[in-house]
């Protein structure tokens, strides 16, 4: 197993996750979540998910509006544990037929600046799937936030929301509030990230103060990944970032 080491500082405390032998747990356990949800499967960071879960030796389900849009290699498609539906994250009918039997969701998805009606994709979708949910009693939710709603002052954040990239993070934001609102229901975890880039699985921290740190997709889905097995941030908004500073 990957080593945790821990570092202390004034306001927080830093986890670095060492993933220089890169390792997934597989499932031997019964009780763990088997059978996943995962949104967002065409993106590249919900490709990522989607491949290490199935080398962990998930069940995965994914929904997705264009097949013709996914990224997985020929063995991925192949792999009898994933199952591909066609459907909209809009739909309470689709998202039900998804979620239906499923252990946890996984949700990567993210808003579009084109077509302008996509912009609130995050926040109108989050409390579809929050209903559907809770009406098919399933409690498990990770969910990609944006750890830049966190850095930004008011002001920052003020003037943001009149840019396309303002709006964007304003959905993100809105989208955390609805997931927060169904803790009863719900056992969430909202993992922030810094800069996201294609790249290979690193070591990486978690709540790591310093700002302008950029990590590979391929990291941030191994902490889902692990999140999903652990279980260690749940009803907690954890963020993740990588060791290279982010490109001006």
């Amino acid at each position: 197993m990957p080593l945790a080491k821990f570092k202390s500082r004034k306001k927080s405390i830093t986890t670095i996750i060492d993933v220089v032998r890169p390792s997934i747990p597989i499932i031997t356990n019964n009780t763990l979540p088997n059978h996943i949800l995962v949104l967002g499967a065409t993106g590249n960071l919900g490709t990522q998910v989607v491949c290490q879960a199935l080398e962990a030796s998930y069940y995965v389900t994914i929904l997705v509006r264009n097949e013709k849009r996914l990224q997985f290699k020929r063995h991925h498609l192949r792999n009898p544990n994933l199952v591909i539906l066609v459907g909209s994250v809009l739909s309470r009918d689709d998202l039900n037929r998804a979620i239906r039997d499923q252990d946890a969701v996984i949700n990567c998805l993210g808003s579009r600046m084109m077509p302008s009606s996509e912009i609130k994709l995050c926040s109108k979708s989050q409390r579809i799937i929050n209903q559907s949910m809770m009406e098919n009693k399933v409690r498990r939710l990770i969910v990609v936030g944006c750890a830049e709603n966190q850095k930004a002052s008011r002001f920052q954040k003020f003037l943001g929301w009149f840019t396309t990239k303002g709006k964007l993070l304003a959905d993100k934001v809105t989208q955390e509030s609805i997931v927060k609102q169904d803790t009863e229901f719900i056992d969430w975890t909202i993992v922030r990230t810094g800069k996201l880039y294609d790249g290979e699985l690193t070591n990486y921290r978690i709540n790591e103060p310093f700002t302008m740190m950029k990590i590979s997709r391929a990291s941030v889905a191994n902490f889902i990944i692990r999140e999903l097995r652990t279980s260690l941030w749940l009803n907690k908004t954890p963020t993740i970032s990588g060791f290279e500073k982010k490109s001006s």
